[in-house]
């Protein structure tokens, strides 16, 4: 009785981590550049100028106009937050940050540290150093 107990407490502690998605998956596919802001200021590029981005296997690729593919950065996600990773950086995360999933709106704001105190509270901070990366899901792709 004792042993049924221990697994049926074991069962309903495990199941539910077990359960959640992984962020990364949920967020695949490809996306258009919306804005981009740097310390509060927006870049603005012509469309035809303006990049794609693909997001698989926890790295997110910049496509140019082009049809180059940069060197992908690999995401680490722990609920809202995320670490980017360069690929040619050897220990901890070059950029620390949050996001936010809003429909098809896909919002990074992140700060060029590896401190996680320095990270933003949400994406809508502002400031020296924050940058604030907006994309939209093109329609019916996630692979």
């Amino acid at each position: 009785m004792i042993r049924l107990a221990s697994v049926a407490l074991l069962l309903a502690v495990a199941l539910p981590v077990a359960a959640q998605p992984d962020p990364a998956k949920a967020l695949e596919g490809k996306y258009t550049l919306v804005s981009l802001t740097v310390a509060g200021k927006a870049l603005d590029r012509p469309a035809k100028d303006r990049e794609t981005f693909v997001l698989r296997d926890g790295k997110l690729f910049a496509v140019s106009a082009d049809g180059k593919k940069e060197d992908p950065m690999t995401l680490k996600f722990d609920g809202a937050k995320v670490d980017f990773t360069e690929p040619d950086r050897k220990g901890g995360p070059h950029m620390v940050g949050v996001y936010k999933l809003d429909g098809k709106t896909l919002t990074f704001c992140f700060v060029e540290s590896d401190k996680p105190a320095d990270r933003p509270k949400d994406v809508t901070a502002t400031g020296g150093g924050v940058v604030t990366l907006v994309l939209a899901r093109v329609a019916d792709e996630k692979k």
